[in-house]
Formats: structure tokens, C-alpha cells, sequence
């Protein structure tokens, strides 16, 4: 299973004792790195300046809550390697329009529940892959979220955020591609893979 490391940006700062200098040498799994920006995601005020520096050593994914077009391209040109879209702060989602755009990958954050299933499988079959934040916990208390996460799994690329590396093999049961690891915790996970 691929652990790629989550950084958590906010007020332009990433939100850790590391500085963007530090990551060049972070290594787990690969060079990945999951930019979480909530400056993108909450103000529309993505950290593009961030997001360049970070790619020097990595490949970024970025998940800065784009809303349109325009803002997909900041994203881009700012050295993004795999762009996160959460539909439901995009205004008229058009994925025809995006890959018309760029040739970039774009994975789409869902929300799993059992009302949206459907509208699930359809998105994941547009998108290059899915990205959800739904714990674990959460997950196993509805069989069936978790049957629609199983099949969503074996056709698509499916990352899930984990914070607790006791889960990592329920996750690879359920036939997720990666966890999404706060960088802080990467020490943690490495000893309990080992």
C-alpha cells in the first residue's frame, strides 16, 4: 500500500515543525506529498508560492478547493502534479470542460454515503481517481458504504486519509491504492509497517 505524505497548509505557513527546505528530504514511500490548503479550500486564497517551492522536491498533489476554471490553472502552473476538485465547492462542475483543459490528472473528493452511491461509481468514472476523508470507524458501521467503497476500489485509484496505522490493513481489505498520512505521523506508520 502507498503512504504518501499529507501537509496541512494554513495562513500561508505549512502547519508542522517542518519547513519547505525540511521536505527535500522527507522520503516515505516515494516523493508524493498531499497539500491540504485550507486557505484554498475555506478563502479561495490558494498558497501558490507554497505550492512551487514544495514542487522543486516533490510531486504535489494539491487539494486547494478550486471553484472554476481559472483557479484550476493558478493550480497548475504553480507546479500541482495531481489536482484535488471537491465538487461541492466548484461552481458547474463540467469535467468535459477540465479535460478539455488540461491533460493533468484530477481525483475527485467524495463523501461516501448510502443515498449518493450511485452518484459515486458515475463521478469516479470520469475522474482519474478518488480522494475521501471518511475514517475508517465511520466506514465500518455501514456495510454498505463499505461494499460501494470496495467497488469503487477495483476500478479506480482510491486514497483515503488515515491518522491511526492499526487501520492500514482494513484499508487494504477494502483495496484502497494509498493512505494520505499527516506528515507528522509518517514516523508512526513507518514503525508499525516495519
Amino acid at each position: 500500500m502507498e503512504i504518501i505524505a499529507l501537509i496541512h497548509i494554513k495562513k500561508h505557513r505549512i502547519v508542522s515543525s517542518l519547513t519547505v527546505e525540511q521536505l527535500k528530504d522527507i522520503q516515505f514511500g516515494g516523493k508524493k506529498t498531499y497539500v491540504l490548503d485550507g486557505d484554498g479550500i475555506l478563502k479561495d486564497k490558494p498558497n501558490v508560492s507554497l505550492y512551487q517551492q514544495m514542487a522543486r522536491y516533490h510531486e504535489i498533489w494539491v487539494d486547494a478547493g478550486p471553484r472554476n476554471l481559472g483557479d484550476l490553472v493558478d493550480i497548475i502552473i504553480a507546479g500541482a502534479n495531481i489536482v484535488i476538485i471537491r465538487i461541492d465547492r466548484w461552481l458547474d462542475f463540467n469535467i468535459d470542460e477540465i479535460r478539455e483543459l488540461t491533460d493533468t490528472p484530477v481525483y475527485l473528493m467524495v463523501k461516501p454515503t448510502e443515498e449518493d452511491r450511485y452518484e459515486m461509481k458515475n463521478l469516479a468514472s470520469l475522474a482519474d481517481g478518488l480522494v475521501l476523508f471518511t475514517s475508517f470507524e465511520d466506514i465500518r458501521k455501514n456495510f454498505v458504504i463499505e461494499g460501494v467503497l470496495r467497488d469503487l476500489s477495483k476500478d479506480n485509484k482510491v486514497y483515503a486519509y488515515e491518522d491511526k496505522p492499526e487501520y492500514i490493513r482494513s484499508w487494504e481489505s477494502i483495496g484502497v491504492k494509498g493512505l494520505l498520512v499527516n506528515i507528522d505521523n509518517l514516523k508512526e506508520f513507518r514503525e508499525y509497517g516495519s
